[in-house]
């Protein structure tokens, strides 16, 4: 059998992600953040991760402003209205710029 690996819930992607996995309201999330998966910075995933989980026990925790960048933030059910209303109107305005690069309007979409 292969060797198991306890990540303490940070994991890195590739040489330049790090991805989070943590159960939030019943559902198993894992967002990830561009930030290169050396030692030190696994070891401050960790800790935030820590730090992440002690909000969600409190009730304190708010993904948007955690993870703003997440693709499926409008499928986060502890989303306010007025939380999706200001992303999908920033997403709309980043779309409507024409000065953006063709290929960021594609990641953008």
């Amino acid at each position: 059998m292969g060797k198991r690996l306890r990540t303490g819930g940070t994991i890195g992607v590739g040489r330049c992600r790090i991805r989070f996995d943590f159960i939030f309201d019943g559902r198993r999330y894992r967002p990830s953040v561009l930030i290169a998966p050396t030692e030190a910075n696994l070891r401050r995933a960790r800790e935030r991760l820590g730090h992440i989980k002690e909000r969600i026990a409190a009730g304190t925790f708010s993904f948007v402003d955690e993870f703003p960048n997440f693709r499926d933030l409008d499928c986060v059910p502890s989303i306010g209205h007025a939380e999706r209303a200001i992303k999908s109107s920033t997403h709309s305005s980043f779309i409507a710029n024409p000065a953006w690069p063709k290929r960021t309007l594609h990641r953008l979409r």
